[in-house]
Formats: C-alpha cells, structure tokens, sequence
C-alpha cells in the first residue's frame, strides 16, 4: 500500500501552555497548518535522534555555529595537517588567534553567558576539545587534536582579556589548564 492510500491517523494530545504556543508560532512562521508542524517537527526529532541521540542543546548549538557561516565543519585530520603545515606560526598569527578569541567572548556574551563553565560547555560541542571540571574554579581541556594545543591557549587568552574574568592559562602535556584567578563581576 503506498503512503497516498493510506488514510491520515487522527491523534489527540495536551500540550502545556508554552508547547501550544510555540506550535501557534510555527504555524505562523511556516504558513502552514498545526498537523504540518507537528509532523516536520517528528522529523526532525527523528532525524536527530538517528544521528546518536544528540542532546536537542547540542543540535542548538551546533545550528548556531553554522547558521552565520562563520563556522564550518572541519576533519579532525585536516586541521591536524593544518597545523602541522603552519609550524610555530608568526607573531602575527598569535595576535590574530587572541582577536578571534575576545570577539568569541562579546559573541557569546551577547548570546547571555556569564559563566565561565557555560562558556566552555558550549565550546566543548565543537569536539575541538574535551572539557573536565577540576574544581569550582579550575578547569581542563583535552584538544581533540594535539597540535592544536597552542592555538587554542593562545584563543582562550584572548578571549578571558575580553571577559571580566582573570584566568591563568598554562598548558601540560597535552592539556589546557584554565584557573579562574578573580571575576569584575563579583
């Protein structure tokens, strides 16, 4: 039997004040009918949930990061190469790696993070690197790739000298360690 000779199943369901109401949006939004967003939303839930059960987070952030076009996805063993290629880099390089990473903080600061570890949770769904909690104020990053090491502390200076944070940042063995030494903020 093909999917035009099956008939349409009818399904009641009670939704809370805020999932309505997003369904009206929608609705709105896609000039279309409720039943329409309803069965493009289950395809998306499908969709992302036959890619590994990615957390619905994740999939946000990963559509934030690729939405502008200022970020791209990016083979592990290219950007390997990559950085093979590109050595000890010029102090030019460094000084432009340190840009990219205060106007990474005002991005994400106008996005509404304020914490420290919300700011790295976010980063860390990149798999650029791995994130591990030391302590309240301590944190380590495992770079996915270890040439990549430099970069990414020399990214982190900048972004904390944006921040209102005062982090000490060293790097050991193939970690980025990040202390959060003070914060303007408190």
């Amino acid at each position: 039997m093909s999917s035009e000779d099956r008939k349409a199943e009818r399904l009641s369901v009670s939704l809370d004040y805020e999932s309505a109401k997003l369904i009206d949006e929608l609705e709105k939004k896609l000039d279309t009918s409720r039943s329409e967003v309803i069965r493009e939303s289950l395809k998306c839930l499908d969709t992302v949930w036959d890619q590994g059960e990615i957390q619905l987070s994740t999939v946000k952030t990963y559509l934030e990061y690729l939405q502008g076009k200022e970020h791209l996805v990016l083979d592990i063993s290219l950007l390997n190469a990559m950085l093979l290629e590109i050595g000890e880099g010029s102090e030019d390089f460094w000084k432009e790696v340190r840009e990219i990473g205060k106007e990474h903080w005002k991005e994400r600061e106008n996005r509404g993070f304020e914490k420290v570890e919300d700011v790295l949770k976010y980063f860390e769904k990149t798999n650029i690197f791995s994130l591990y909690r030391f302590s309240k104020n301590s944190f380590i990053l495992k770079p996915s790739v270890r040439e990549s090491e430099k970069w990414q502390k020399e990214f982190f200076k900048g972004f904390f000298e944006a921040s209102p944070y005062e982090a000490e940042i060293t790097t050991s063995r193939g970690k980025i360690r990040i202390k959060i030494l003070s914060s303007s903020q408190e």
